[in-house]
Order: C-alpha cells, then sequence, then structure tokens
C-alpha cells in the first residue's frame, strides 16, 4: 500500500502553490502533514486526494491510476459536508452504503455517536449542530463505514480542529485501530495528534521560486 507522487504541480493562474518533485508514503500509518498557513499543505492534500485538478504531475495508488481506486479514497475536511434532516437521517443514509445490511451499518454508526457522548443529538437537525458536533458525526459515519468498506487511502484536514481535547483523544484511538488497513493522512495543528503520528512530515514553500518541499520532521 503505497502512493507515488511525482512532478506534482498546482497552479492559479500564474501564482505556483505546490510544486512537489517526488515522494512517496509508503506504509499504512497515520502520516501529519504541518505547515505555516499558505505554505500549500492543504492545496497538497487536496491534490493527492483529487479534490482539485493538478496542472501537471502523476499520482500512483500502489500503482494504479485515481480512476481505478476512486472509490477507495476517502477524505473529511475541516467543515465536513452533513445532509440537510436530523441525525439519525445522516446515519441512516450512510448504513444504506452497506447493501448487504444496512441495518448492522445502523447500528455500528450508533455505537460510535455513544462512544462520543452524542448520543443526545440524534433528534437535532445536522445543520444546526455546532462545528465541533457536526466533526463528530462526519467522524462517526466514516469510521462506521470502515468496519464494512475499509478505505485504503484518507485524507483529513483539520478534522479536529472544532473537537475538544477528550474527543479529539477518542478520534486518535478510533484512527489507531485501523492503521493496518489504511494510509491517513492529516493536516493538523493539534499536539496530541501529532505526538499520536507514525510520522510527521512538514511544507515548506520558497515563494520566490514557487517551489514547495516535503521534509520529515523530528521532535
Amino acid at each position: 500500500m503505497d502512493i507515488k507522487i511525482v512532478k506534482l504541480v498546482k497552479q492559479y493562474g500564474e501564482r505556483t502553490v505546490v510544486d512537489i518533485e517526488k515522494f512517496n508514503f509508503k506504509e499504512p500509518g497515520l502520516y501529519v502533514i504541518l505547515g505555516l498557513n499558505g505554505s500549500g499543505k492543504s492545496t497538497f492534500l487536496e491534490s493527492i486526494a483529487n479534490v482539485n485538478n493538478s496542472n501537471n504531475g502523476v499520482i500512483k495508488y500502489d500503482n494504479r491510476n485515481y480512476s481505478e481506486v476512486r472509490n477507495r479514497i476517502s477524505m473529511l475536511l475541516q467543515k465536513p459536508y452533513i445532509f440537510n434532516g436530523s441525525v439519525k437521517d445522516n446515519l441512516i443514509k450512510g448504513s444504506l452504503l452497506n447493501k448487504k445490511d444496512w441495518k448492522e451499518s445502523f447500528h455500528k454508526y450508533t455505537s460510535y455517536i455513544n462512544e462520543f457522548n452524542i448520543e443526545n443529538l440524534m433528534n437535532k437537525n445536522a445543520k444546526n449542530l455546532s462545528g465541533g458536533e457536526k466533526s463528530m458525526v462526519a467522524v462517526a459515519l466514516i469510521m462506521a463505514i470502515f468496519m464494512f468498506k475499509p478505505s485504503p487511502f484518507t485524507f483529513f484536514d483539520e478534522i479536529e480542529a472544532a473537537l475538544d481535547e477528550s474527543n479529539t483523544k477518542r478520534l486518535l484511538k478510533k484512527l489507531k485501530e485501523f492503521t493496518d488497513k489504511s494510509q491517513f493522512i492529516l493536516i493538523t495543528h493539534n499536539k496530541h495528534t501529532m505526538k499520536e503520528s507514525d510520522q510527521l512530515y512538514g511544507v515548506t514553500m520558497n515563494k520566490e521560486i514557487g517551489e514547495s518541499k516535503i521534509l520529515s520532521v523530528v521532535l
């Protein structure tokens, strides 16, 4: 399980935001990407998740193209998308992805909700939840999906930014249960996430020449 990146370039107009010559994520695990605002870390993450269209470059997922693995890639943004309706409605819609046994999936979703102590949200309109509550509902959905359909390539952009410390630790504990099945690549500023990572990487950019570099970070 690996992601290979060669000559990845992303530009907005004449401004180069990401310019990576060569990089590999070689093993399953929890990888954290750090960087200052404007360093290109979010654009880099979105590029390798194929959320945006890179101007140039080759990205291989287990030596396959994106079109061959697109249904096996997951991404959760800092502001996750949630369907209109109650939290329960959202869980049912997610459960239906498991066509073999959607009721079992719904049970797993609700068990994750209970673990994060937000079971009182089930009948609330999901659109009216706080940022942290929306994050926990989205995390519960994606973690429960992992129970029946693990995603080998998973990208998170500061998903714990709106969480308190206790729920951040619960999230990291859950992610660790799946690190033998997936590459989790996260952008974060959270010290607990950094501590639990298998490897830290820093994204830097020389703005004069528009060149980004990814460096291993040792704390």
